[in-house]
């Protein structure tokens, strides 16, 4: 992450505690003048973000 101020990331294949470390590391990126989108299909962090896009699949 010390390249790029833009990542994208999901939480696949974490275990809870594994996905809030994960989160809070790029929470701090972020807060340094970087950006992050999260894909995940959970609401776990949901508050947590400045935006939240939900997409839902076309049936």
């Amino acid at each position: 992450m010390s390249r790029l101020n833009h990542i994208i990331f999901d939480l696949a294949g974490l275990d809870p505690m594994g996905g809030k470390e994960v989160f809070g590391i790029v929470k701090e990126h972020v807060k340094k003048g970087g950006a992050a989108i999260l894909l995940d299909h959970v609401d776990e962090f949901r508050q947590e973000c400045d935006q939240y896009v939900e997409i839902a699949p076309i049936i």
